[in-house]
């Protein structure tokens, strides 16, 4: 695909929130500055929430081709995106994550299915890369995390990995919610959608993600569970009922063969021994998002009596 006409078209503004992201982040920003979209037409800002390793330094490195800003003073991804919205000069703004790799194409592709679809969001598609391992959890991740097409058409809502949405929206609605350390996004666009703004799912515009192994599945999947929790108490579609959302009894009816329907449809054929250790994932990650739900619940709780102390 060639370049996109250079005639009156958008300003896009990229936001990427990052910590600690130096094994990445100079692949996406290098990505982000090949795209197809006129390079005069959008800038890329990169907000740094705090990262401790050689991050920084690399992204000196871009100093000349980037807008650098940092959000130090509240941690999380959701402080961070709107840090740079405030930044922001673009009529459109998209979001991305630090460890995803834009394909050339994709701010093209995002802002025409802005204008195609008559939609003040848009969400592009999430795909998933895999090591040479193949691990269980990789499969796990890939089946059950960031499924753009899926929750736009069932639930109306879209992750901040692959994210498209005109200025107006946020002038409306305001910002991202701070105090989420997941589900801000799902939050945020349920209340976009909710407040009458269209959302449509792009799936030429694409991103890559890699996979993730055992360990950081379940930290994302109790990140998941905590979100969950704070998104039921905000009336988010997809929030759990207090702790009671999720139940190692239900946990131990899920049918194995709805799994492997999932694995199918999705192009994934595996072993039956391929098959065991995918299961062993998806049942650790359910504990984890359980485990995370009890503990979103007594941070919830905490936070409502905090919040009555103050008055």
């Amino acid at each position: 695909m060639g370049k996109t006409p250079a005639g009156n078209i958008p300003f896009v503004s990229v936001i990427v929130p990052v910590y600690n992201g130096s094994s990445h982040i100079g692949t996406i920003i290098e990505a982000l500055l090949h795209q197809t979209y006129p390079s005069e037409r959008y800038d890329i800002i990169i907000v740094d929430n705090g990262s401790t390793d050689s991050t920084p330094n690399i992204l000196n490195e871009f100093s000349d081709s980037i807008v650098l800003l940092k959000e130090e003073a509240d941690r999380g991804s959701y402080a961070a995106r709107n840090r740079g919205i405030k930044k922001a000069r673009g009529e459109i703004l998209a979001f991305t994550d630090s460890d995803c790799r834009p394909s050339p194409n994709w701010l093209s592709a995002g802002v025409n299915a802005l204008r195609e679809s008559n939609a003040s969001l848009v969400g592009g598609a999430v795909e998933f890369c895999f090591s040479e391992r193949r691990t269980g959890a990789e499969y796990i991740d890939a089946i059950s995390n960031m499924r753009n097409k899926k929750s736009i058409r069932e639930r109306g809502v879209a992750k901040t990995a692959n994210l498209f949405v005109i200025r107006s929206v946020f002038e409306h609605i305001g910002l991202f919610p701070q105090d989420l350390v997941s589900g801000g996004d799902l939050y945020y666009t349920a209340k976009a959608t909710a407040a009458g703004y269209r959302i449509s799912y792009a799936p030429e515009a694409k991103v890559e993600h890699p996979t993730r192994f055992f360990k950081d599945l379940l930290k994302k999947e109790f990140r998941v569970g905590i979100g969950k929790n704070f998104m039921h108490f905000l009336g988010v579609p997809g929030g759990l009922r207090g702790t009671s959302g999720v139940r190692l009894g239900t946990m131990s009816r899920i049918n194995p063969l709805k799994l492997r329907a999932s694995l199918h449809s999705e192009g994934y054929k595996v072993s039956f021994l391929k098959f065991l250790r995918i299961l062993i994932a998806f049942y650790a990650a359910l504990i984890a998002i359980f485990l995370g739900a009890v503990y979103g619940y007594f941070l919830f709780r905490k936070k409502v009596l905090k919040t009555h102390e103050a008055r």
